[in-house]
């Protein structure tokens, strides 16, 4: 969970916040801030592809899932053009995406990367009374994939942990994922994790 000092966006200003939460929160889960004009950080998200990039040159995922922020960044890692480490792609595209409570971000990069939509299954998961990522920011970026699925609930700014929601996850996962070595698994244990 974000301290309550990363809320702060233009639907949210930061002195709305009590002020001894903000002080006790004094280390930023954030990818990326807003500034005092309510503009993002591009530095930041900018900064935070660089280290994912490198961290995916030694590890391989099948995919990706994020939440709020994390899922925001995570369409926006799927969606870019392969990024070249030493002259070779350091990862394989990936199987799937998972975005929860995510927007499509506003700075030039993002919509240099999002100008073709990305191909990849990618399940949106948008909260109708989500009060932190507004609506027509989670649609926007439901509309830069071409294999969008997407699927509400009408609670707020969390990921839903209903077993409904854990089962679809897992067999979202399942069904993009490697299927001989998902299969082995044991699901009720995967489902249990989300």
């Amino acid at each position: 969970m974000l301290p309550p000092r990363n809320l702060a966006t233009p639907q949210h200003d930061a002195s709305a916040f009590d002020a001894a939460d903000a002080l006790a929160a004094n280390e930023s889960r954030a990818w990326y801030q807003w500034n005092s004009a309510y503009q993002m950080n591009a530095a930041q998200v900018q900064e935070s592809l660089l280290l994912l990039r490198d961290v995916l040159s030694t590890q391989r995922f099948d995919g990706i899932i994020g939440f709020s922020q994390g899922g925001s960044m995570a369409a926006l890692l799927t969606a870019l053009p392969t990024f070249l480490v030493d002259g070779m792609a350091p990862h394989p595209p990936f199987k799937f995406c998972i975005v929860l409570s995510g927007a499509k971000l506003r700075i030039p990069l993002a919509e240099t990367i999002y100008a073709d939509n990305f191909d990849t299954p990618t399940l949106h998961v948008i909260a109708t009374n989500d009060k932190v990522v507004r609506g027509d920011h989670s649609w926007s970026l439901v509309a830069a994939s071409n294999s969008a699925r997407v699927e509400t609930h009408d609670e707020g700014h969390y990921v839903p942990k209903s077993p409904y929601w854990s089962k679809l996850l897992a067999d979202f996962i399942l069904a993009h994922g490697r299927r001989e070595e998902l299969e082995s698994l044991d699901t009720s244990s995967v489902i249990a994790k989300l």
